[in-house]
């Protein structure tokens, strides 16, 4: 839809001062500014894999709780990792990686590789609960307080690759916040 700015006259293409502006319907305008992390689905994953693994695995330990932090991992990680990648690569401006489905997608198969070796590799269990012992240590001011970096328990399970397909989930948010490849 177009219209004109109000108190403008002439008409366009006349030389004469017409200002025109394109109207679109904001639910249906795709963002390259939005990020992925604030998907309504990104923010569940979220918040059920800190439910589940902060609470409902002490408190009802099993398949399906170990099943249900994989499968809100997998959703969320691959756009964690492309978010970080974007805000990266924005400090070389020239070089800066934009919002897209492919940085969706490789972000979601890196992290299927790397889940894949965590969970059916000795080494790949050690340098993850190691890795994210280390996160965690970071972000619990570990280093102020001089505790120790200590690892994560992690449980090398086949069965988890299972939840593989989950990572569909976050190519799914990628289609609809930044549009088709």
């Amino acid at each position: 839809m177009v219209t004109r700015a109000s108190g403008v006259t002439g008409k366009p293409g006349s030389g004469t001062d017409w200002r025109w502006r394109t109207l679109t319907t904001v639910g249906t305008m795709r963002s390259a500014n939005r990020s992925l992390l604030a998907h309504p689905v990104a923010v569940i994953a979220v918040v059920v894999l800190v439910i589940n693994d902060h609470v409902l695995k002490q408190a009802m330990p099993g398949l399906l709780t170990g099943k249900l932090s994989d499968v809100a991992g997998l959703v969320f990680f691959p756009l964690l990792l492309a978010e970080a990648l974007v805000a990266v690569s924005r400090l070389a401006p020239r070089h800066a990686v934009r919002r897209s489905m492919h940085l969706v997608l490789a972000s979601a198969t890196a992290t299927g590789i790397a889940f894949a070796l965590v969970k059916t590799t000795t080494v790949g269990g050690i340098v993850f609960s190691w890795t994210w012992g280390a996160a965690q240590w970071v972000a619990m001011l570990g280093p102020l307080s001089g505790a120790p970096i200590r690892p994560v328990a992690t449980v090398p399970d086949t069965m988890d690759l299972l939840a593989l397909p989950a990572l569909l989930g976050a190519a799914w948010i990628a289609g609809r916040w930044t549009g088709p490849v």
